[in-house]
């Protein structure tokens, strides 16, 4: 991994600096035509039906484990977990990992989600 020194005396590896310099914020479509907005300060989140995830879509259609958004370097890539009902962005089923580049609609279930990000 390379680095950089940011001339205090520490040194910081470019991935954190990749890591801080973006937030991000999911927006999530309900069935009923509720929405609501999350944002994150990591690169890495989790989707599913149960608590321990970082975005929780409670219903039965969704896996425990569904499946994981990342942003590495601006780009957001999007992994199914070999979920039992998939993941489609667009229409389109996600069987490998994908990059997400615009304002895409990626449906879990009957939940559509959205991604922007945000420069800290």
């Amino acid at each position: 991994m390379g680095r950089v020194n940011d001339f205090s005396g520490e040194w910081q590896s470019f991935a954190d600096c990749a890591i801080t310099r973006y937030m991000f914020v999911v927006t999530v479509y309900e069935p009923g035509g509720e929405y609501y907005s999350l944002v994150f300060e990591k690169h890495e989140v989790s989707i599913g039906r149960t608590e321990d995830n970082d975005i929780v879509l409670n219903d039965d259609s969704v896996s425990q484990r569904h499946g994981r958004i990342s942003l590495r370097g601006g780009k957001f890539i999007l992994v199914d977990n070999n979920s039992t009902n998939g993941i489609y962005v667009n229409d389109c089923k996600v069987s490998a990992p994908m990059m997400i580049t615009g304002p895409d609609d990626i449906q879990i279930a009957n939940f559509v989600l959205q991604l922007s990000k945000i420069r800290k």
